[in-house]
């Protein structure tokens, strides 16, 4: 049993959760993901493990968009709460399913047309980013920091994407102390970072 705190209202829940290879759902970066249970509300939702100062990062951004309207933050993975520790912070957040490349893996067989299936699952990866971008920078942009929403219907013209793990993401109110010359260098254009896939950062002057 954990007891965790709410972002914005700092009332308190509790969930159930075991950290096994049964219950783990993925990892990146610092962090991991395990299914957990809110007993309460007969509730599935995801527990995040991370360490504490990516955790803080990530707390910041989810403190603001709990504050938004539902329709401002439908794209966004949603928290229930979080509990910090000396060395880690721990997230209970809305459970959602596949990623992108799992989700048209696992449904590309069964639709008519799999360029529009894509297509749709484009346009609301499109959506979550066009979202959270009104509101922030994810810093960490990738097929994977994308999950479908549960209870898809394959023939929707938009499926219901999640943007998830904000623990680079910066809120547009904190950009006058980002450097935006420093970017992970596997992101950066070939032209520019060269032949090296495997450096950490570039620095441009």
């Amino acid at each position: 049993m954990m007891e965790l705190e709410h972002p914005v209202r700092g009332n308190q829940i509790k969930i159930v959760y075991v950290s096994d290879a049964a219950h783990f759902i993925g990892r990146g970066g610092s962090g991991q993901v395990f299914h957990a249970c809110w007993p309460k509300k007969d509730k599935c939702i995801a527990l995040k493990y991370c360490d504490s100062i990516p955790g803080n990062r990530e707390l910041e951004i989810f403190q603001y968009f709990a504050t938004l309207a539902p329709n401002q933050k439908n794209h966004i993975i949603g928290i229930y709460g979080y509990k910090r520790t000396e060395n880690a912070m721990f997230f209970a957040l809305e459970l959602a399913g596949a990623s992108l490349v799992a989700y048209y893996n696992h449904n590309s067989s069964n639709v008519v047309n799999q360029f529009d299936f894509l297509y749709n699952i484009l346009k609301g990866a499109a959506s979550a980013l066009e979202q959270f971008n009104r509101h922030a920078i994810h810093f960490d942009i990738k097929q994977a920091n994308f999950v479908v929403a549960l209870g898809q219907n394959v023939a929707n013209p938009v499926v219901s994407v999640k943007l998830i793990d904000f623990n680079r993401s910066i809120l547009l109110t904190n950009t006058s102390n980002v450097d935006f010359r420093t970017l992970l260098g596997m992101f950066i254009a070939p032209e520019i970072r060269g032949h090296n896939r495997n450096m950490e950062f570039i620095n441009q002057s």
